[in-house]
């Protein structure tokens, strides 16, 4: 249903179809989420939510308190309300061997059934059910107190928002992120240049602990119930509550099972640690505590920690290798990576051979060298990390690692901003940037493009068929079929799939693009404000600000992307044409080095920033610390400092009028650019230009070492 529909329902009709749809989808999501067994396709779920969500946006009022629609986050909190638990979430003792935990099952005063499950290294939460619906949800916190994120844990697709159960009912259980969302998280911080999460335990703590519900929302986390806490009825075992809660909806803890003797007992442990790789999540023990309830409150508790359990850890698993060489790696945002490529060894159920060395600061830190005996860990059982080095086995001669100056793709030098800790390939038109662009661009999660996979992106590259985004909705059945491996169905299958994304949304698009920065929730915000891509290329850093989910480097980073003509070709492909047919470029591609996206601190005289002899005299002794970011720093062929800001704003025809606008609309910004960009350098800025997209039109500043007129027009006062 669609809000533009000229048959709208009543209010009636509407509240009669969300009652039909609120429990369907709740039931596809089950089938989906916790049985793992899907009865619908998701295009046809994607309908109904989308039918659903109309619905409440015509009538907000009956939005029901268990609507699925709540999964995708909402308002932004500024603060997480305190929760006292009535009950306290204590934590277990631990025991590290066999020897340990057969001296704990002995002593225990306790002859019945044991339970023995999976421990999972996530984060203990409490849920609360009262009259069918969840009500509440909280972190454990101090173990007294903890934190309200309620709207966060919604957004956990497993955890039901209503239940068949009317009276009270207190869960626990341990939130996860998955090993695939790890992975996938940490994939999109490391081609943004961003600090990656150390494991799944930390990732998941960071996203359930968001302000803002839709960030916990996109990072695909999961629960497991481990504990009926209290609860209108009672049990006599603790694995019948556990039964129980299957029954209701509720994803309880796997790998359970309920033994006697400390034989079995342990066997079972072997076979969890066997299998521990199997599972979606990343668990660091077991835990035994007495299934029988009545007993739990006869053995009682000690300083807190339950005298009935105990959690048997399991050794991390590390391996020593050799570390053979370090590859670079460059991804879509043209960040290098650089790679430990190691002598394979197997580790955590798998042989590994490459582990990710994040930056040249992680290497240098902990001075790592090709030839070194390295100790190899995998993070969160999926990763491999380098985590200790062998300094005392490093052979003679061995010499610190260097990043390369040029990028392993393309040849054409390498820069990295100031302060930050990514080293980028400066060119728009880099293969492996363009690869990794095109693969997110095609993703499920983005354009969703069946059959254009890595291995199709590549081949659509090396044979020249596509060039850019743009090209991929120019290809044609016949010439797909020409490509290796494809053949006349698929090249259909594929030109179908293509022709289907246009209809994806905005959202997904602006998600697609890959702007850094830009994740499932700022893209939302971003479609919602503006409509369309050629909306928001036109907006500028100020005006992004003002949306609530983008923030100021967030802005600087959009407004970057759309000034840029290396993308700017994706909203007018004959504007970017202009500058790379302009003396300018090349100027800037024969430069000996180059800065772009430079981030920049400095600190500059505030007498400078007014007009008034009296303000003047007043702020003679402040400074002001400005912030900026310039689009492209170059040192040209012949030695000279050179800068170059790219202008997506619409002009007038007239270049003269076109000109003086710009000059008077920017000139400030480039008057404190070139002033920062002569401290960075401590060189003397030969030229400063400003490169108008719209019309293919310099405006030069600067020339020669010193300003044009159009560069003198008045200042903007500081208020």
């Amino acid at each position: 249903m669609n809000e533009k529909s000229k048959n709208k329902p009543n209010r009636e009709q509407a509240s009669e179809r969300i009652d039909e749809l609120c429990p369907l989808l709740t039931y596809y999501s089950k089938r989906y989420y916790v049985d793992d067994d899907p009865v619908v396709s998701d295009s046809e779920y994607d309908m109904l939510f989308r039918e659903l969500g109309d619905l409440e946006t015509l009538y907000p009022e009956l939005r029901r308190p268990d609507s699925p629609t709540l999964r995708v986050g909402g308002a932004v909190l500024d603060r997480f309300e305190k929760v006292t638990h009535a009950i306290p979430m204590g934590s277990l003792s631990d025991v590290f061997s066999y020897e340990e935990l057969s001296e704990f099952l002995c002593k225990t005063d306790y002859s019945g059934d044991w339970s023995v499950e999976c421990k999972i290294d996530g984060l203990s939460v409490s849920l609360e059910y009262d009259g069918g619906l969840l009500t509440r949800g909280s972190t454990r916190g101090n173990g007294t107190v903890g934190e309200g994120v309620t709207a966060n844990l919604r957004t956990v697709r497993s955890i039901p928002l209503s239940i068949p159960y009317e009276g009270h009912l207190e869960v626990r259980g341990e939130v996860y992120m998955p090993r695939r969302s790890f992975a996938r998280l940490n994939e999109r911080r490391d081609e943004e240049g961003l600090p990656t999460f150390a494991n799944p335990r930390n990732a998941a703590a960071g996203s359930l602990r968001q302000l803002d519900s839709r960030i916990a929302a996109e990072r695909g986390l999961d629960i497991y119930i481990f504990n009926i806490q209290t609860c209108d009825r009672s049990f006599d075992g603790h694995s019948d509550g556990l039964d129980w809660l299957v029954s209701l909806g509720f994803s309880v803890i796997p790998f359970r099972e309920r033994l006697r003797s400390t034989t079995d007992i342990i066997s079972a442990i072997e076979k969890i640690g066997e299998e521990r790789h199997r599972l979606p999540c990343d668990i660091d023990g077991v835990v035994i505590k007495a299934d029988d309830i009545a007993a739990r409150v006869r053995i009682g508790e000690l300083s807190g920690r339950p005298k009935w359990a105990v959690a048997y850890k399991f050794p991390p698993e590390q391996q020593d290798t050799h570390l053979l060489d370090i590859t670079v790696q460059v991804g879509r945002t043209g960040v290098l990576t650089p790679t430990a490529e190691l002598e394979p060894v197997r580790l955590a159920g798998t042989t590994v051979s490459r582990a990710t060395l994040h930056n040249i600061d992680f290497i240098t830190e902990r001075d790592i060298r090709i030839g070194d005996t390295v100790t190899v860990q995998k993070a969160g059982d999926i990763i491999p990390e380098i985590v200790a080095v062998r300094h005392d086995l490093r052979p003679e001669g061995s010499k610190p690692y260097k990043m390369p100056t040029v990028c392993p793709s393309c040849g054409e030098r390498v820069s990295r901003d100031v302060g930050a800790v990514a080293t980028r390939c400066t060119n728009p038109l880099c293969p492996a940037q363009l690869e990794r662009t095109l693969i997110h661009f095609a993703s499920r999660d983005c354009m969703g493009i069946d059959g254009m996979g890595p291995a199709v992106v590549r081949a659509l590259l090396t044979s020249g068929m596509v060039r850019s985004i743009p090209d991929i909705y120019h290809l044609e059945p016949s010439e797909l079929a020409s490509l290796d491996r494809m053949g006349e169905t698929s090249a259909a299958k594929l030109c179908a799939a293509i022709e289907g994304s246009k209809s994806r949304g905005a959202a997904r698009l602006i998600y697609a693009l890959g702007i850094r920065g830009v994740g499932e929730v700022a893209a939302r915000a971003l479609a919602e404000e503006f409509g369309g891509v050629r909306q928001l290329a036109k907006a500028g850093a100020e005006r992004l600000t003002e949306i609530a989910d983008i923030g100021a480097v967030t802005a600087e980073s959009i407004a970057e992307f759309f000034a840029s003509p290396s993308t700017a070709e994706l909203v007018d492909r004959k504007k970017a044409a202009r500058f790379f047919a302009s003396p300018l470029f090349e100027d800037a591609r024969n430069a000996l080095r180059v800065w772009r996206e430079l981030r920049f601190n400095i600190l500059l005289p505030a007498s400078d920033y007014t007009e008034s002899a009296e303000r003047r005299e007043l702020l003679s002794d402040e400074q002001l610390l400005i912030q900026g970011i310039i689009d492209c720093m170059y040192i040209s062929a012949d030695g000279r400092l050179r800068l170059l800001d790219y202008k997506t704003d619409r002009v007038p025809r007239d270049t003269d009028k076109a000109a003086a606008m710009l000059a008077e609309r920017y000139g400030e910004q480039m008057r404190t650019y070139m002033r920062a960009a002569e401290q960075i350098t401590r060189m003397p800025l030969d030229r400063c230009v400003i490169f108008a997209l719209s019309s293919g039109r310099e405006i030069v500043l600067r020339e020669d070492g010193r300003d044009t007129p159009l560069a003198s027009l008045p200042q903007v006062p500081v208020n």
